[in-house]
């Protein structure tokens, strides 16, 4: 089932550990390079997304009959439908931390496209693109006219002597809080005050402490005539949606009151030691958060003892592990942990939805930050599983200006493809130690799914 793929690949997954004695020198690992567009192909790949199971690259692979595979969209309406089931334990705010979590962790970026819209014309055989088609009939994109989805193919390195692509990691790859400091060191100097007091930048206003604001030039989701004054953090997708940018100023401003009470306390520390030991706390908090309440939520306390993820409290029970490669994988970043569907379509404030919230900062600035937070706090997220809110599969990233948006599953699916992920069965034979082999779609039920589920599968892959 999910939950086993999920802990054996997220095994393979480094954090930031807690080595055996503290060193007040230590600043952190900032090991990204360039995040330039113009040097976006290719050469540098310091820290590429690696895989577990061997990609199954050869072109858009055929379906197991030997004609195409489906198209996302087509999948979209007949497995991913449009529906709701509200989880009995996990809020939403559940939901959007973990999202930040995989914000933290990787990030790609997109190959350049002439005038930007793979949908155009001049871009049909552009091999930057891998657009989505969408039939005439849609049962809901047909009434806006619209047949086709622009998406753009990730970034890719060949540096590495591999027969295949090698996907570029945009971060550290590590839970080292990126998404509130940067990944790299320029970032990270663009994103502090250095007035003395080792706090980040933010903006004082009547609705309390803020991000800074402006544009940044990795951020897909701030659209300066639209919204002018965009917020800045770590990581450029903190305008995706008003919650995610809420969890952004609560780290913001939880690093500027540590500096303040650090500073207190040590009133003879300079500029650079405030920062760095305020950037420690933080960081650990975002860390014993997810290892202390997300994961054990997400995956139960008897999983999280079995692969031994559990947080000791004796002094010998977590240590640094130099043995243990950096990084994520292809698999973890492009499939397991893209936990979409718990997305809810209400956020138990303002009478919002959630397609209300994307590229939309002002929400923010108005005051309705804590409203916002507590709303998440108290509505459901969606129960893991193959239902997802229209808010993501038809109104994902949309713009005040089109009655429309994406469809984030069939942008899953098709980034799995432009990943090359090897199909399903392989990583249940990987995460099985070999010892389950699935040879055809009537093998998968009832040990992996349902017999409705593998029927569906079957009916829409064979």
């Amino acid at each position: 089932n999910w939950i086993f793929l999920f802990v054996t690949i997220v095994s393979y997954i480094a954090v930031v550990g807690v080595s055996g004695h503290c060193d007040r020198s230590f600043k952190g690992k900032q090991s990204v390079t360039s995040d330039s567009v113009s040097n976006a192909s290719i050469e540098d790949c310091t820290n590429q997304i690696y895989e577990i199971v061997q990609p199954g690259y050869d072109g858009f692979r055929e379906s197991t009959a030997g004609g195409p595979l489906p198209e996302p969209r087509d999948l979209t309406l007949k497995i991913f439908k449009n529906d709701e089931r509200p989880s009995r334990n996990l809020t939403l705010m559940f939901t959007i931390y973990g999202q930040m979590v995989a914000h933290d962790l990787s990030r790609i970026q997109l190959l350049p496209v002439e005038r930007g819209d793979c949908c155009l014309p001049e871009n049909v055989d552009n091999p930057h693109c891998i657009r989505i088609s969408i039939r005439p009939d849609d049962m809901f994109y047909s009434q806006f006219n619209v047949t086709c989805m622009d998406l753009k193919r990730t970034v890719f390195c060949t540096t590495y002597n591999t027969p295949h692509r090698e996907q570029k990691n945009m971060v550290t790859g590590m839970l080292d809080s990126s998404t509130v400091y940067g990944p790299t060191e320029e970032k990270a100097a663009a994103m502090r005050k250095y007035d003395g007091t080792g706090k980040l930048k933010s903006n004082q206003t009547e609705n309390g402490e803020l991000l800074p604001t402006g544009k940044d030039p990795g951020d897909l989701f701030c659209f300066p005539e639209i919204e002018p004054d965009c917020f800045i953090a770590g990581d450029p997708r903190v305008n995706h949606h008003a919650t995610l940018s809420s969890l952004h100023t609560i780290f913001l401003r939880e690093h500027n009151r540590i500096a303040t009470k650090l500073k207190e306390l040590n009133p003879f520390w300079g500029e650079e030691l405030l920062y760095q030991e305020a950037r420690k706390i933080n960081s650990a908090q975002l860390q014993c958060i997810t290892y202390r309440e997300y994961l054990p939520a997400l995956l139960g306390p008897s999983v999280m003892d079995q692969f031994n993820l559990s947080v000791k409290t004796e002094p010998e029970g977590s240590k640094y592990n130099p043995e243990i490669r950096l990084g994520v994988s292809n698999e973890f970043s492009a499939a397991v942990f893209r936990l979409h569907n718990m997305v809810a379509s209400k956020i138990g404030a303002l009478n919002l939805h959630f397609r209300n919230l994307y590229s939309n900062p002002e929400l923010i600035r108005q005051g309705h930050m804590t409203d916002i937070v507590k709303g998440i706090c108290k509505v459901p997220s969606d129960e893991y599983g193959h239902l997802y809110s229209q808010d993501v599969t038809d109104y994902l990233n949309q713009r005040p200006i089109n009655p429309y948006g994406k469809d984030l599953a069939a942008v899953d699916v098709q980034r799995a493809r432009d990943h090359g992920l090897a199909p399903y069965i392989y990583f249940v034979n990987f995460c099985s130690g070999g010892k389950i082999n699935i040879t055809s779609f009537d093998n998968l039920a009832p040990r992996l799914m349902s017999q409705h589920h593998a029927k569906i599968l079957k009916k829409n892959y064979a």
